[in-house]
């Protein structure tokens, strides 16, 4: 644990194309050496790994320590498969973001990476509820739309789990795990801070990628007028 109180110490974990909410899982297979060491020392301890995504120009960089963005969440490990040959099959579940305030030197016999980091408050969607509310079912509505264009049949479905009587945060964080978008266009939804910010950026989102469905065919080209 570090010296200020509001920080600690965590193992992160970079990847090019992963964007970890608060809530959400994503499934992850472990190959490089010192990501399997980070995994078994998270194992032996209390199953946290932090997600951090790297920045889109250092994507080839990835044997080394390349640069990340300075908001990523905290995970836990909900289910851990270790194959024969040391590799491993995790699902990491979302709990809290944090923001890097610094690194230590990584870890000396693993190699992995170690952040000092700070946790971030949400705002409690309870204290702009009115907001939220109304934010709410215009990005569900749109989501639905863009689903209806891209995927048709699972329309219905998509639109009857989201108006369920499901939490603020869990919808605005499904929505934005959900979307087939770049990983820095996930991170702006990652950073936004509080569940109404959430739902205003993915209104944005969401407004701009139905135009771009909508210009386009069914099967992904560029329709013609």
């Amino acid at each position: 644990m570090a010296d200020d109180i509001s920080t600690e110490t965590i193992p992160i974990f970079p990847l090019p194309n992963v964007v970890l909410f608060p809530k959400m899982r994503v499934p992850l297979h472990i190959f490089e050496p010192r990501y399997r060491s980070l995994t078994a020392q998270a194992l032996q301890g209390d199953r946290h790994i932090g997600m951090v995504t790297v920045l889109p120009d250092h994507v080839e960089e990835m044997q080394g320590n390349p640069p990340v963005f300075s908001v990523g969440c905290l995970g836990m490990i909900d289910q851990a498969e270790e194959l024969e040959d040391g590799r491993y099959n995790l699902i990491l579940r979302g709990l809290s973001r944090f923001r890097i305030a610094g690194e230590e030197p990584p870890d000396p016999e693993g190699g992995y990476r170690i952040a000092v980091v700070e946790r971030l408050e949400e705002i409690d969607p309870q204290q702009e509820q009115n907001r939220v509310r109304a934010l709410r079912s215009r990005a569900v509505e749109l989501f639905v739309e863009v689903v209806r264009v891209s995927a048709p049949d699972q329309a219905d479905t998509v639109e009857s789990y989201l108006r369920s009587d499901l939490d603020d945060e869990v919808v605005s964080n499904t929505l934005s795990a959900s979307l087939d978008i770049a990983a820095e266009e996930k991170q702006g939804l990652l950073e936004a801070d509080g569940v109404a910010n959430r739902f205003e950026r993915l209104i944005g989102v969401l407004q701009f990628r139905r135009a771009e469905l909508e210009g386009r065919g069914h099967d992904g080209s560029r329709s013609v007028h």
